[in-house]
């Protein structure tokens, strides 16, 4: 079946998101966590009334030419036109990734028109695994981008390209080893345009086992905007494996000129792993502060994940409101899924105080968000890439279903990815897009042509009704 290639999500090999298996019935071999972990946090609700949303089909991916393996982050404008990237596909015989725009159609309606924007071949990177962040630097509504491997030393990129592909500029190769590789988050920038990210590998030599970290345990990096609109590199964290964490695999979010993010592993020696990737034992992951000084940038690590009902693996951004933090785990929480279903948590970044308000509890609720979250008129809407019903779906037990949850704890789920033909496992962030009522999604296969469907969901009020719909 064609969506089965799609196991590689959003990571640097399939083999790695494989530690964490798909959400299933638990065995009488899962560890079941204490009743007293089992139940949702203080203040949880199952009755936040969802919108009435009407969900509608925009683009069907074809593949090919036109890319494969969508990425779940997608950008906009005013001009409703949305932007992404595909890590395969593209030129034939590479099959290294395309930068496309999504346009909407004259007669409402109508499916969007893709148009590919640029082509990956190998020297300009490879294999984007990232979104785009658009960057008004100057004035030209640029977009920047990652990808994983290919530059001038087959570590990675980081890119630029304007909004009609005219103009696509690679503004810095990666080299490996203390310089760091495989850029794989989305971009973030401050005032003064200069652009932060991370990196899965690369940094540090003699980083724990050989097991663990064979390729080094990931950077921070910030790439300085100059004013003859070039940039200078530099690493301003290198992780350090064991209870500092390692995999830095969530995008930094930035509040007041603090940099936050999350690491995949470490933290602690706990989280079950899959002995022929990732061995059991090396840790459920971390949130870390990056504050700047006059020498440099120092780390923190703030919250270490631990395995069961605290819910472990963050591997989306987190996002904030005010100085608090919300974010979503892979894994952890409910046993209903091996591993665990995943959890919505959030940080208060005054006083540091950690807590989950949601516990996925697979089946009909959903379960295994991959996916960040996206705040609109005070609710937190995400997707998972199983649950909503039982029916076999790819590599997962259902196909997935998009959610609403207050920061107070309040969850619901608003549609439910029913048949194959409305997409397989939505993995995305969802997008706020220009229209106040509206909200984009994507899958990461299914469709009418197997490789995945961007769809458009209306109906967002502040105050909306009771009621659910299908995908």
């Amino acid at each position: 079946m064609k969506h089965t290639r799609f196991l590689f999500v959003y990571i640097v090999a399939a083999a790695v998101l494989a530690a964490i298996p798909a959400c299933a019935p638990t065995t009488a071999e899962s560890p079941i966590a204490p009743a007293a972990q089992l139940a949702q946090p203080r203040g949880f609700q199952q009755a936040l009334p969802p919108p009435i949303l009407h969900v509608v089909p925009i683009f069907d991916y074809p593949g090919g030419n036109d890319g494969v393996d969508p990425v779940p982050v997608l950008s906009g404008n005013p001009t409703q036109t949305l932007y992404g990237v595909t890590t395969d596909g593209g030129a034939p015989g590479l099959g290294l990734g395309v930068v496309y725009s999504l346009t909407p159609p004259a007669v409402q309606g109508d499916l969007y028109t893709e148009t590919v924007l640029h082509t990956f071949t190998g020297p300009d990177g490879a294999h984007p695994a990232a979104g785009l962040f658009p960057i008004d630097i100057t004035g030209s509504g640029t977009l920047f981008g990652t990808t994983k491997f290919g530059g001038a030393f087959d570590r990675g990129t980081v890119y630029e390209i304007s909004t009609d592909g005219m103009t696509f500029k690679t503004i810095y190769s990666f080299q490996g080893g203390s310089d760091g590789a495989v850029p794989s988050s989305l971009l973030e920038t401050d005032s003064a345009g200069n652009l932060y990210g991370t990196t899965l590998q690369g940094g540090l030599s003699g980083c724990g086992a050989t097991s663990c970290c064979p390729n080094r345990c990931g950077t921070v990096f910030e790439l300085v905007h100059n004013p003859d609109n070039t940039y200078t590199e530099q690493i301003i964290y290198r992780f350090k494996w064991g209870t500092d964490g390692w995999y830095p695999f969530g995008t930094l979010g930035q509040l007041h000129g603090v940099f936050y993010g999350t690491t995949l592993f470490g933290g602690n020696s706990e989280c079950a792993g899959n002995p022929n990737v990732v061995p059991g034992g090396q840790g459920c992951g971390t949130i870390y502060r990056l504050q700047p000084g006059a020498n440099g940038f120092t780390e923190t690590v703030l919250h270490r994940f631990v395995e069961g009902a605290d819910g472990n693996r963050p591997l989306a951004h987190m996002i904030h409101i005010g100085g608090t933090f919300y974010g979503t785990t892979l894994g952890g929480g409910s046993p209903a899924c091996v591993n665990g279903c995943g959890t919505v948590f959030k940080f208060a970044t005054a006083g540091g105080t950690y807590s989950v308000i949601h516990r996925f509890q697979g089946g009909p609720q959903g379960g295994q968000p991959r996916g960040g979250l996206t705040i609109f008129n005070g609710t937190l809407y995400g997707t998972t890439i199983s649950g909503g019903n039982s029916l076999p779906c790819g590599f997962t037990t259902g196909c997935g279903v998009m959610y609403g949850v207050t920061p107070q704890g309040m969850y619901s789920v608003l549609c439910i990815v029913e048949r194959p033909n409305d997409g397989l496992n939505p993995q995305t962030t969802v997008f706020h897009g220009p229209q106040t009522t509206a909200l984009f999604g994507s899958t990461l296969a299914g469709g009418l042509h197997g490789f995945g469907k961007v769809f458009q969901f209306d109906g967002i009020t502040s105050s909306p009704p009771s009621g659910k719909t299908f995908c």
